[in-house]
């Protein structure tokens, strides 16, 4: 009985351990970081609307 047990405290430790060192998937981090994660595989991240004057100065060419 004190085997199963001593066996059990062991295998235990180790799945504990290896769950611990695992990383943390991209949603998990962006949700600590108060940000929403959205699964986009073919998209780059959105770096936001670039030069107001862009469209301004394609005009004036």
């Amino acid at each position: 009985m004190n085997k199963l047990v001593l066996l059990f405290a062991t295998v235990a430790t180790l799945v504990a351990t290896q769950v611990e060192a695992r990383p943390r998937p991209r949603y998990v981090r962006d949700k600590m970081n108060g940000r929403s994660h959205t699964h986009r595989p073919n998209y780059s991240r959105y770096h936001g609307a670039g030069s107001p004057f862009r469209g301004i100065l394609a005009v004036l060419r």
